[in-house]
Formats: structure tokens, sequence, C-alpha cells
């Protein structure tokens, strides 16, 4: 993680941290403007959060499963998967998962609930193999979610079909 810096020049203090490096250089971003130390050091930390997840849009514990699988569709689903993966996807949406889970946080999603979901579907007769295609999407979609950083490593368990 990068440390902030804080200096004084003059009657200004100025905050800087270390960034990504630019075609093998470093490169520093600094800021100045802050009367007092406290106050450089706590913008500095605020830029640096900011610089950390820029781009991101959610926090993890505001966004809803509905929200993050159609967030899923539109960056991940539409440029990686094949169109007719991309229907069955949405279809799976739309009809399983978005009215089991979609009112859950993403954070709050537990393979206990996940569980339950299931087991409903083997006693209404699903396959197998059916319950196994309804599940993909979502699970695909919580390992999107961490690799974003929107939820803690915390692994789901589809693995008790």
């Amino acid at each position: 993680m990068a440390d902030i810096h804080v200096r004084k020049r003059g009657d200004k203090w100025y905050y800087s941290f270390e960034c990504a490096p630019v075609n093998g250089k470093r490169k520093r971003i600094e800021r100045a403007g802050c009367k007092t130390k406290k106050d450089a050091l706590e913008k500095g930390i605020q830029a640096l959060n900011e610089y950390n997840n820029s781009g991101q849009h959610f926090e993890a514990s505001t966004v809803s499963v509905a929200d993050f699988l159609d967030y899923y569709m539109d960056n991940y689903c539409k440029i990686n998967n094949k169109y007719n993966t991309q229907l069955g996807n949405v279809s799976t949406n739309e009809r399983h998962l978005k009215p089991n889970f979609g009112a859950y946080r993403l954070s709050a999603l537990s393979t206990a609930a996940i569980q339950e979901f299931i087991n409903e579907k083997f006693i209404l007769n699903f396959t197998r193999s059916t319950i196994e295609n309804i599940i993909a999407p979502l699970s695909q979609a919580y390992e999107y979610a961490i690799d974003l950083g929107y939820v803690k490593d915390k692994r789901i368990h589809t693995d008790y079909i």
C-alpha cells in the first residue's frame, strides 16, 4: 500500500503519494493548499482512497444482487460471452435469480440462502443439470464481484447440488 508523505513548503502543507508507474518510471501525485499538517494528511488519505477506488461505482454494503447482476451483464458478459450465452444468462437472471436473490445485498449473499434455493428447485423436480445452469451465472457474477473488490474474498459454495 502506498504511503502518504506530508511536507511543508513556505506556509503551506503538501501531501503526496506514489501511484502506478508510467512507461516504467515512478510517478507521484502531489497536492498543496492546506494550512495544517493534519488537514494535509486527511486530504492525502482521501485522495489516495479515491485514486485506489477510481472507476468503481458502488459500495458492497449498498448494492443489491439484482443491480450487480445487471452490472455484470453489461460490463462482463456482453464483452466476453457469446450471444446465446448472454441470452441464457438474461433469461436465468430474470426468471430465477432476481426474484429469489434480487433484494439481497451483495455482501449478505450466503451459501445457506443459495442452498435453500437449490433445495426448493429439487422439490419442484428440476434436474441437477438445470439447477447447475441456473446457479452458474450467479456464481460467475459473485466471482467477478470478488475480483472487483465489491465483496471480500468470501466464496459462496455451490457444490452441494
